[in-house]
């Protein structure tokens, strides 16, 4: 969450480490305030075997106003299978 007066945009950045199913391929990205940052959906990642740990990075620009905030969102393009995320790491620098 923002908490500055002025609107400004931002560098938001992140890295996380997941599990997932079988073969399942995810795709992450922003969003702002629930809504997707279609700008921002650069990374998917292909897992292995089931309980395989898979890393990602992600990166967006994104302008944001006093109190809206940023999320990291997941999408399993194959299957229902929810992503088990064991780190993650995220930053956000005005510019």
């Amino acid at each position: 969450r923002y908490t500055g007066t002025t609107t400004r945009m931002f560098h938001v950045a992140g890295s996380v480490s997941f599990s997932g199913g079988a073969n399942d391929t995810f795709t992450l990205m922003f969003a702002k305030n629930g809504t997707v940052v279609t700008t921002s959906t650069v990374a998917m990642r292909k897992m292995g075997t089931g309980g395989d740990v898979g890393t990602t990075a992600i990166h967006g620009v994104i302008e944001l106003a006093t109190n809206e905030y940023v999320e990291v969102f997941f999408a399993n393009t194959t299957d229902t299978d929810d992503p088990t995320v064991h780190s993650l790491n995220s930053f956000a620098q005005g510019m």
